[in-house]
Formats: structure tokens, sequence, C-alpha cells
């Protein structure tokens, strides 16, 4: 039976700033996701140091961003159409459009629903 919960990893942060005291972009949610289910992936992002972020699914598809006041949030109302590991990457940029963050985020996709409600 395959795992049906989703792992969540990330590489550590690559920063253009050696010993960089402040955040980088982080994923929070969600902690399980569903194969063809509406996916909403969010985090936060140090917004006095980035003015845009770009996210792209396993360095292939560019996913439309929206931010807000420190927060970044990506809709896929089809979810993914695969269970599997998948990745996305998020790059946070400032406002010379130079990339300042650059990291990689895990996610495991599965079929069956074992874990949600827990």
């Amino acid at each position: 039976m395959p795992d049906s919960t989703a792992t969540i990893a990330s590489t550590p942060a690559i920063s253009s700033t050696p010993f960089a005291t402040t955040s980088p972009p982080v994923y929070t949610l969600p902690k399980e996701v569903l194969v063809g289910k509406p996916v909403v992936l969010k985090g936060s992002y140090d917004a006095s140091r980035m003015t845009r972020l770009t996210v792209m699914a396993e360095d292939k598809v560019a996913l439309p961003v929206t931010m807000s006041a420190g927060t970044w949030q990506v809709d896929m109302p089809k979810g993914f159409s695969g269970a599997g590991a998948r990745w996305f990457r998020v790059k946070g940029l400032d406002a010379a459009g130079k990339t300042v963050e650059n990291r990689v985020f895990y996610i495991t996709v599965s079929q069956d629903p074992l874990t949600i409600g827990q």
C-alpha cells in the first residue's frame, strides 16, 4: 500500500549574502496532498528584502504566485496529476531583480487519504 502522507522538507537556503540574518522564503502548508484534489501552497518571505517571488514546479513549470504582506500563495485548482515525490523552487528577488534567496521544497503526493483529519 503506498504511503499516503505528504512529507515536506527543504534544502538549506542559497543566499547571495553570506552569513545573512534575514528570513528566507518558507513553505508552511499543506502537510498532506492528494492526487487530483485542489491544492493551495502557502508560505512566507522577508518582504523587506524580496519584492518578487517566483515558484517553479520541478524547474519546468512556472506557477502563478500571489504575494501579500510577507506571505505567498500558489493556487492549483486541479492539484497534482500523479502520486509520487514532487518538488518546487521558490526564488526571492530584490528590487533590482537579483536573486537573494533560492529554496527547494519537497512534497509527497499520495493516492489514499490515510492521515487527513488526524
